[in-house]
Protein backbone atom coordinates (compact mmCIF):
# COMPACT_ATOMS: atom_id res chain seq x y z
CA UNK A 1 0.00 0.00 0.00
CA UNK A 2 1.36 3.38 -0.99
CA UNK A 3 0.73 6.63 0.79
CA UNK A 4 -0.27 9.46 -1.54
CA UNK A 5 2.06 12.42 -1.69
CA UNK A 6 0.82 15.65 -0.14
CA UNK A 7 -0.35 18.18 -2.74
CA UNK A 8 2.34 20.51 -3.91
CA UNK A 9 1.67 24.11 -2.97
CA UNK A 10 1.12 26.62 -5.74
CA UNK A 11 3.95 29.18 -5.74
CA UNK A 12 1.40 31.99 -6.30
CA UNK A 13 -0.61 31.17 -3.15
CA UNK A 14 0.38 32.97 0.06
CA UNK A 15 1.72 30.66 2.74
CA UNK A 16 -0.88 29.54 5.26
CA UNK A 17 0.00 30.49 8.82
CA UNK A 18 0.53 27.79 11.34
CA UNK A 19 -2.26 27.97 13.97
CA UNK A 20 0.32 27.33 16.68
CA UNK A 21 2.25 30.49 15.81
CA UNK A 22 1.18 33.76 17.46
CA UNK A 23 -0.36 36.32 15.11
CA UNK A 24 1.85 38.97 13.65
CA UNK A 25 1.68 42.51 14.99
CA UNK A 26 1.65 43.66 18.58
CA UNK A 27 2.40 41.16 21.31
CA UNK A 28 -0.70 40.29 23.35
CA UNK A 29 -1.31 42.38 26.46
CA UNK A 30 0.76 45.33 25.34
CA UNK A 31 -0.48 48.70 24.17
CA UNK A 32 0.04 49.45 20.51
CA UNK A 33 2.81 51.89 19.66
CA UNK A 34 1.79 55.50 20.08
CA UNK A 35 -0.19 54.94 23.27
CA UNK A 36 -3.69 56.38 23.41
CA UNK A 37 -3.27 58.38 20.22
CA UNK A 38 -2.43 55.23 18.25
CA UNK A 39 -5.39 53.39 19.74
CA UNK A 40 -7.77 56.24 18.97
CA UNK A 41 -6.44 56.54 15.44
CA UNK A 42 -6.91 52.81 14.89
CA UNK A 43 -10.42 52.98 16.35
CA UNK A 44 -11.35 55.87 14.04
CA UNK A 45 -9.99 53.93 11.07
CA UNK A 46 -12.03 50.85 12.03
CA UNK A 47 -15.18 52.93 12.46
CA UNK A 48 -14.66 54.57 9.08
CA UNK A 49 -14.14 51.16 7.51
CA UNK A 50 -17.31 49.81 9.18
CA UNK A 51 -19.30 52.85 8.01
CA UNK A 52 -18.06 52.35 4.45
CA UNK A 53 -19.07 48.69 4.56
CA UNK A 54 -22.51 49.58 5.96
CA UNK A 55 -23.01 52.08 3.14
CA UNK A 56 -21.99 49.49 0.55
CA UNK A 57 -24.39 46.96 2.08
CA UNK A 58 -27.24 49.48 2.01
CA UNK A 59 -26.46 50.27 -1.64
CA UNK A 60 -26.48 46.57 -2.56
CA UNK A 61 -29.74 46.01 -0.70
CA UNK A 62 -31.29 48.96 -2.54
CA UNK A 63 -30.09 47.68 -5.93
CA UNK A 64 -31.47 44.19 -5.36
CA UNK A 65 -34.72 45.21 -3.65
CA UNK A 66 -38.09 44.67 -5.27
CA UNK A 67 -40.45 47.54 -6.03
CA UNK A 68 -42.49 46.82 -2.89
CA UNK A 69 -39.37 46.86 -0.71
CA UNK A 70 -38.25 50.12 -2.31
CA UNK A 71 -41.67 51.68 -1.67
CA UNK A 72 -41.58 50.56 1.96
CA UNK A 73 -38.07 51.97 2.39
CA UNK A 74 -39.12 55.26 0.78
CA UNK A 75 -42.14 55.50 3.11
CA UNK A 76 -39.94 54.82 6.14
CA UNK A 77 -37.47 57.50 5.08
CA UNK A 78 -40.28 59.99 4.50
CA UNK A 79 -41.78 59.29 7.93
CA UNK A 80 -38.37 59.55 9.56
CA UNK A 81 -37.75 62.88 7.82
CA UNK A 82 -41.12 64.28 8.92
CA UNK A 83 -40.58 63.20 12.53
CA UNK A 84 -37.06 64.62 12.54
CA UNK A 85 -38.31 67.94 11.13
CA UNK A 86 -40.97 68.15 13.85
CA UNK A 87 -38.48 67.40 16.62
CA UNK A 88 -35.97 69.88 15.21
CA UNK A 89 -38.67 72.57 15.14
CA UNK A 90 -39.45 71.90 18.81
CA UNK A 91 -35.77 72.05 19.76
CA UNK A 92 -35.35 75.30 17.83
CA UNK A 93 -38.38 76.88 19.53
CA UNK A 94 -37.15 75.79 22.96
CA UNK A 95 -33.68 77.23 22.37
CA UNK A 96 -35.09 80.50 21.02
CA UNK A 97 -37.42 80.88 24.02
CA UNK A 98 -34.54 80.11 26.38
CA UNK A 99 -32.33 82.72 24.70
CA UNK A 100 -35.14 85.29 24.73
CA UNK A 101 -35.93 84.71 28.41
CA UNK A 102 -35.07 87.82 30.42
CA UNK A 103 -34.61 89.88 27.26
CA UNK A 104 -38.21 89.86 26.03
CA UNK A 105 -41.31 90.40 28.13
CA UNK A 106 -42.82 87.33 26.45
CA UNK A 107 -40.15 84.93 25.12
CA UNK A 108 -42.77 83.23 22.93
CA UNK A 109 -42.79 86.44 20.84
CA UNK A 110 -39.36 85.47 19.54
CA UNK A 111 -40.62 82.15 18.18
CA UNK A 112 -43.56 83.88 16.48
CA UNK A 113 -41.63 86.81 15.01
CA UNK A 114 -38.28 85.29 13.99
CA UNK A 115 -37.65 83.24 10.85
CA UNK A 116 -36.41 79.75 11.86
CA UNK A 117 -34.36 79.43 8.65
CA UNK A 118 -32.16 82.32 9.80
CA UNK A 119 -31.42 80.63 13.13
CA UNK A 120 -30.11 77.29 11.86
CA UNK A 121 -26.57 76.78 10.60
CA UNK A 122 -25.46 74.86 7.51
CA UNK A 123 -25.09 71.71 9.60
CA UNK A 124 -28.75 71.83 10.70
CA UNK A 125 -27.89 72.80 14.28
CA UNK A 126 -29.25 75.87 16.06
CA UNK A 127 -26.69 78.70 15.80
CA UNK A 128 -26.61 80.50 19.19
CA UNK A 129 -24.89 83.56 17.68
CA UNK A 130 -27.60 83.85 15.02
CA UNK A 131 -30.32 83.52 17.68
CA UNK A 132 -28.73 86.27 19.79
CA UNK A 133 -28.30 88.55 16.77
CA UNK A 134 -31.91 87.95 15.68
CA UNK A 135 -33.21 88.80 19.16
CA UNK A 136 -31.06 91.95 19.19
CA UNK A 137 -32.48 92.96 15.80
CA UNK A 138 -36.01 92.25 17.02
CA UNK A 139 -35.46 94.46 20.09
CA UNK A 140 -34.10 97.25 17.89
CA UNK A 141 -37.10 97.07 15.57
CA UNK A 142 -39.68 96.59 18.35
CA UNK A 143 -38.23 97.89 21.63
CA UNK A 144 -41.62 97.66 23.35
CA UNK A 145 -41.21 93.85 23.35
CA UNK A 146 -38.21 94.08 25.70
CA UNK A 147 -38.45 92.80 29.25
CA UNK A 148 -37.45 96.21 30.71
CA UNK A 149 -40.39 97.82 28.87
CA UNK A 150 -43.01 95.49 30.37
CA UNK A 151 -43.60 97.74 33.44
CA UNK A 152 -41.62 100.80 32.47
CA UNK A 153 -38.55 99.12 33.91
CA UNK A 154 -40.10 98.88 37.40
CA UNK A 155 -40.50 95.60 39.24
CA UNK A 156 -44.00 94.16 39.25
CA UNK A 157 -46.33 95.62 41.92
CA UNK A 158 -46.81 93.53 45.05
CA UNK A 159 -49.91 91.39 45.20
CA UNK A 160 -52.69 92.46 47.54
CA UNK A 161 -52.96 90.32 50.65
CA UNK A 162 -55.55 87.60 50.49
CA UNK A 163 -57.70 86.78 53.52
CA UNK A 164 -57.31 87.67 57.18
CA UNK A 165 -53.86 88.11 58.59
CA UNK A 166 -54.72 88.09 62.31
CA UNK A 167 -53.17 91.46 63.11
CA UNK A 168 -54.57 94.12 65.49
CA UNK A 169 -58.19 94.96 64.80
CA UNK A 170 -58.83 91.73 62.95
CA UNK A 171 -61.80 89.67 64.10
CA UNK A 172 -60.71 86.75 66.21
CA UNK A 173 -63.80 84.54 66.29
CA UNK A 174 -65.86 85.54 63.27
CA UNK A 175 -63.60 85.45 60.23
CA UNK A 176 -66.42 86.05 57.73
CA UNK A 177 -67.19 89.62 58.88
CA UNK A 178 -70.66 88.99 60.33
CA UNK A 179 -69.67 90.35 63.74
CA UNK A 180 -68.57 93.61 62.16
CA UNK A 181 -71.86 93.97 60.27
CA UNK A 182 -73.88 93.26 63.41
CA UNK A 183 -71.99 95.88 65.39
CA UNK A 184 -72.51 98.49 62.70
CA UNK A 185 -76.22 97.66 62.21
CA UNK A 186 -77.20 97.83 65.93
CA UNK A 187 -79.28 100.79 66.89
CA UNK A 188 -77.66 103.00 69.44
Amino acid sequence: MTVPDPPTPDPNDPPTPDPKDPPEGDPPGEDPPGGDAGTKRALRAERAKAKKLEDELAQLKHEHASEAERAIAAAKNEGRSEALAEVNARVLNAEVRAAAGGRLADPADATRLLDPADLVGDDGQVDPKAVGAAIDALLEAKPYLGAAQANGGAPPPPRAPQGTRGGPGAPTTDADGDAFLRSVARPT
